[in-house]
């Protein structure tokens, strides 16, 4: 039970994060790692994760590409998100 509190504390701080940085303009490494960060330092396994960007630099979304041991040849997974999203620019988040 303590463990479901804990987890759901975490989900509720990361979505009011990129509530957030919705808002913000994402033009700076610092300002990705932020938004990225808090949640994928609890991560049990390794992620390789894509932060959606529009032309404006403004968040749409953020999505895992790989879990575990990360293959960069998935990189068709990278693209494939940016294309069903309508992604004008995208990067490339790892832990």
């Amino acid at each position: 039970m303590k463990a479901a509190q804990i987890h759901a504390a975490i989900e509720i701080g990361v979505r009011l994060a990129r509530q957030k940085a919705a808002a913000n303009k994402l033009d700076d490494a610092s300002r990705i790692a932020e938004l990225v960060g808090p949640e994928m330092r609890v991560l049990p396994a390794e992620s390789a994760r894509v932060v959606l960007l529009n032309a404006k630099l403004h968040l749409i979304a953020v999505e895992e590409v790989s879990r575990g041991l990360v293959q960069l040849q998935r990189r068709r997974g990278i693209f494939d998100a940016a294309i069903k999203r309508q992604s004008a620019n995208r990067c490339l988040t790892y832990s």
